[in-house]
C-alpha cells in the first residue's frame, strides 16, 4: 500500500463520518426526534461500513479498481467501525436518563 492509498483511506473515513453522521443526524429531526437523542442514532450510523467492505471486495475481483483503492476502503471502514463508539458513548453522555426513548416507552421522542 503507497502512501497516496493511506492519504485516500483518510479522506474517504471523514466523509464517511461526515456525511453518516449527518445523514442519520437529519433524517432523526425530519421525523421530530429531540436534537440528543437525533445525535446519538447519527452516532450509531457511522459504523455501517460493512456494505462497503461488500462493494469494494466485488469491485477488486471486477478489476474495477486496484488493490490500493481497495485497501483504503477497507481502511476507512476500520476507522469507521473504531470511531463509532467513542462517538456514540459522547452522544449518550448528552440524552436524559429519564427520556420516553430510552425507557421504551411512548411518548415524544
Amino acid at each position: 500500500m503507497t502512501l497516496n492509498a493511506l492519504y485516500i483511506a483518510i479522506a474517504l473515513a471523514f466523509v464517511a463520518i461526515v456525511t453518516k453522521y449527518a445523514g442519520g443526524y437529519l433524517g432523526a429531526r425530519a421525523c421530530k426526534v429531540k436534537p440528543e437523542v437525533s445525535g446519538f442514532l447519527a452516532s450509531c450510523m457511522v459504523s455501517r461500513g460493512d456494505i462497503a467492505i461488500i462493494v469494494a471486495t466485488l469491485a477488486l475481483s471486477m478489476e474495477l479498481f486496484g488493490t490500493d483503492m481497495y485497501a483504503a476502503i477497507i481502511i476507512m471502514a476500520v476507522i469507521t467501525q473504531v470511531t463509532a463508539p467513542a462517538l456514540m458513548k459522547n452522544a449518550y453522555a448528552r440524552i436524559d436518563p429519564k427520556d420516553p426513548v430510552l425507557s421504551g416507552s411512548k411518548g415524544d421522542v
